[in-house]
């Protein structure tokens, strides 16, 4: 029987030992990872996470992966010690999940997640570039093998941490479930850590650095390989969305128990355990391409299916087939990068596969968490039409966001060419009716929501809009025809390019960006938590609220005139240094006003000054980048601002929740001290 395996596999079965050995090691390490899933409903629920807390645990799982992945991949190629790497990845994982059932304090388990995280990815590309190499015309096979055992590691792990569960609380059960990591950490360093020596590349082999960036270059333009690290990553998507959401679908939803849950997760990965080798073997005999076509067009009509299935036995059948097609294209997909890149770099071509994977899903599981926590919330709103219309809403507030930033390039692109030499008066006048908008809308507001609905209020808001819309349409469109630059003067793609490379590469640009970026934190963070503050801290009610909020307005209002004129005559830094100084004062003291009327003219006083310098920031910019990238520049700025928000305001609240809303201003006034110190080491000079 052994013989027929050997010959149906094209590998003897004699020398299929290190594949075995590999996969038990690769089994271990999903075992970890499920526990931790697993575990996490219940973490949850015990110290009163909200389904996004889950969601970014998640994503923090998810990034120590990346950060853990690309290194791996790098030190496997330069050094060639792959069973080392195997054998430290077994060690952090186990010691991590064993931590877990000693602690109980967020921020400690969000250490022990982020060594988790390392673990999981750390093992990748030295395993799966030691299989390539050992079995060079049976990839799929050997891949499977080591996919295989990691579908068993999934498989057993919900059924033990299900029925660890029924008589142990998640840290009982944490502390049992690391058990088995030492025991096969052991058995896999004596069997194959003397192969590691003997198997490692000779100097001649060992690629130079300049030579192995090269070749990663080579990989990196490839658009074979980008677009198979683009699929492999979407698929890794459904896959992690399954392990979050599906165990918070049963035990909220269908209401099971534990031990239904781990049958259900179990099930999930069953039909990998099947579907694995078959596909694998498959793959080295007709090619890769269909047999991840066909895999993957069976997902994609399981998934869009599944929650028709509201009995438990019906799920665990459509979950049992969605594991076969879902895993069956995973080794086959691993197969295939290693069919397409030199054996030298295969370490790091995997910590690109895995690398792609980690970031798509780190940056779609808070988004699921988001979702599932706001349509969760409206419970008692919930009719027929209610999810038609959350998903409505979810679609306006990305046209509104979309509709916000959409703005700024080109009128900043226009206001800079208009008036070259007044730069900073022009795009003050810009700030100045922003600021209008801001102090208006919260007083009209407030006034609404006293005698509307949340709904009304919207209709009536929107209605200002399309006036303006109309007027600002008829008196400045025929600029734009006249206004545009000629053929010559409109840079060609590969100019544009160049340019772009240019700014990217441009410290006083970054510098300038990230200042940015830290500033916006801080008005955002205000637009957030101030409000909180108002309402839970000094209990205020909404009209008082609009004043208070418009009151952070109204500085700007006279600020910014001021400073954009004052900056184009003694120049952008000394007026953006003063504005940042005043601002992380203010902050850091504003929550020694307890009474509202000293409340409001300190938020006054910190709107002018933090107001003041947006304009002339937005005129720094435009002082050093081409007029042919303005628009580009402009989008480049508003980005890093978009993007450390968006990273920022998840910590805010985590901060609120545990320390107070008072420590998010001291937090804030920190980041603008941060943007005062970047600001001090920026040149003065303007080079437009």
């Amino acid at each position: 029987m052994l013989e027929s395996v050997g010959r149906l596999t094209g590998v003897p079965w004699t020398k299929q030992g290190p594949a075995f050995l590999v996969g038990l090691g690769h089994g271990t390490t999903h075992w970890i990872a499920a526990f931790f899933y697993l575990l996490l409903p219940f973490i949850a629920k015990d110290i009163g996470l909200s389904y996004t807390d889950a969601g970014l645990l998640v994503s923090i799982f998810h990034l120590s992966s990346l950060v853990a992945n690309f290194g791996s991949g790098l030190m496997v190629d330069i050094t060639g010690r792959r069973i080392v790497f195997q054998v430290v990845s077994l060690i952090l994982g186990g010691v991590a999940l064993l931590a877990f059932g000693l602690v109980r304090e967020f921020l400690v388990l969000t250490v022990l997640v982020i060594l988790l995280g390392a673990s999981n990815n750390l093992w990748h590309p030295p395993a799966i570039a030691f299989l390539s190499d050992h079995y060079p015309d049976n990839r799929g096979y050997a891949l499977s093998v080591h996919a295989l055992c990691a579908n068993l590691g999934d498989t057993l792990a919900p059924l033990a941490a299900g029925v660890l569960l029924l008589v142990l609380t998640w840290q009982g059960t944490a502390v049992i479930g690391a058990a088995p990591v030492f025991l096969i950490t052991l058995v896999f360093a004596l069997c194959l850590f003397k192969t590691d020596k003997s198997g490692r590349t000779t100097q001649h082999d060992r690629a130079g650095l300049r030579h192995y960036l090269t070749q990663i270059g080579g990989i990196a333009r490839d658009r074979t390989v980008l677009g198979l690290c683009l699929m492999s990553g979407m698929r890794n998507i459904a896959q992690n969305g399954l392990y979050v959401f599906l165990p918070l679908y049963l035990v909220n939803e269908l209401g099971s128990g534990p031990l239904w849950m781990g049958i259900t997760m179990s099930a999930l990965q069953l039909g990998g355990l099947v579907a694995a080798p078959v596909a694998g073997t498959w793959s080295d005999r007709i090619g890769r391409r269909p047999v991840v076509l066909a895999g993957l067009t069976t997902t994609t009509v399981v998934i869009a299916g599944i929650t028709l299935a509201q009995n438990e036995i019906v799920l665990v059948v459509a979950v049992s087939l969605l594991g076969f097609a879902l895993f069956a294209v995973r080794p086959v997909i691993h197969s295939w990068m290693m069919d397409l890149v030199p054996r030298e770099i295969a370490g790091s071509a995997t910590s690109i596969l895995f690398g792609t994977q980690a970031l798509l899903t780190m940056i779609m599981m808070p988004v699921g968490g988001l979702i599932a926590a706001l349509i969760l919330g409206g419970v008692a709103l919930l009719a027929f039409g209610l999810v038609r219309e959350f998903l409505v809403l979810t679609v306006l507030v990305i046209l509104l966001g979309a509709s916000n930033n959409l703005w700024h390039p080109p009128a900043i692109a226009f206001l800079s060419d208009h008036y070259p030499d007044n730069r900073g008066y022009a795009l003050s006048v810009h700030a100045l009716c922003a600021n209008l908008g801001d102090t208006l809308a919260p007083l009209a507001a407030g006034v609404l929501l006293l005698v509307l609905t949340w709904q009304g209020t919207a209709v009536i808001g929107a209605a200002p809009v399309f006036l303006i819309t109309l007027v600002f349409a008829l008196c400045l469109f025929k600029t734009d025809k006249s206004g545009r630059t000629t053929q010559h003067d409109r840079a060609g793609l590969r100019h544009y390019l160049t340019q772009i490379g240019g700014i990217a590469r441009d410290r006083t640009v970054l510098g300038l960006c990230l200042m940015s970026g830290m500033r916006n934190i801080a008005q955002n963070g205000l637009y957030v938590f101030l409000p909180l503050y108002l309402v839970n801290e000094l209990g205020s009610g909404p009209l008082w609220m609009g004043i208070t909020m418009s009151a952070l307005q109204l500085g700007g209002l006279v600020a910014a005139p001021v400073a954009g004129t004052w900056s184009d005559r003694i120049g952008r830094r000394p007026v953006v240094l003063a504005g940042l100084t005043t601002t992380t004062v203010v902050i850091a003291g504003i929550t020694l006003a307890q009474n509202e009327i000293v409340l409001v003219v300190a938020v006054s006083l910190l709107g002018f000054a933090l107001f003041a310098v947006r304009p002339v920031i937005h005129s720094w910019m435009m002082d050093l980048v081409p007029r042919e990238i303005a628009g580009s520049a402009t989008s480049i700025l508003f980005g890093t601002q978009a993007l450390l928000t968006m990273i920022m305001m998840p910590v805010g609240g985590l901060i609120a929740d545990h320390y107070g809303l008072h420590m998010v201003f001291y937090c804030l006034a920190g980041t603008i001290l941060l943007a005062n110190l970047i600001v001090y080491w920026l040149p003065s000079n303007q080079r437009r």
